[in-house]
């Protein structure tokens, strides 16, 4: 026997915040709250910058406030070796909420045979460095393409086009 599913009652806002003493019916929607909703991004372009916006409407029902909290620059920026940038970006992103992948790697022969190849003064650099210089990006860096059939449609989560490198 199959039973139909049931939802879980919805609460209104309330002034107060208080939800203990809801004694509302089931069937009214829960709404956010119009002022101080706010959702938080990060982005590398200043430190304290925020934006909001208003609805279109008029009337306060509709009132939209979007923020961005923008993460604190990097303390460091020269490191002894890969591992130490490597710890301090992994404490850095526990810190910010942020998540970063390897986009490329210049390995250190490739460097150095370039510029054998142009014959410039540039320093050889030692080849037991390996890698040269990576470029990190945020995992959301990219614009999202689909790749399926349509059957699951808005499925594209992780690449929101962020500049973070």
């Amino acid at each position: 026997m199959n039973r139909p599913a049931r939802r879980a009652p919805k609460r209104r806002h309330h002034a107060t915040g208080s939800d203990e003493s809801d004694n509302s019916n089931s069937e009214e929607e829960w709404t956010m709250p119009s002022r101080g909703a706010s959702i938080h991004t990060s982005d590398t372009s200043s430190q304290f910058d925020t934006q909001s916006s208003r609805g279109d409407e008029g009337d306060d029902t509709t009132d939209t406030s979007v923020s961005q909290t923008l993460a604190p620059p990097l303390e460091r920026t020269q490191f002894d070796s890969w591992e130490s940038f490597h710890s301090y970006l992994n404490e850095y992103s526990a810190m910010t909420n942020q998540s970063f992948r390897v986009r490329t790697n210049n390995k250190v022969g490739e460097r150095n045979k370039k510029i054998a190849k142009m014959k410039t003064s540039a320093p050889l650099i030692p080849n037991e460095w390996i890698v040269y210089n990576k470029t990190l990006v945020c995992t959301h860096a990219g614009k999202y393409k689909a790749r399926g059939k349509g059957k699951r449609p808005r499925q594209e989560v992780r690449a929101t086009q962020c500049g973070a490198q």
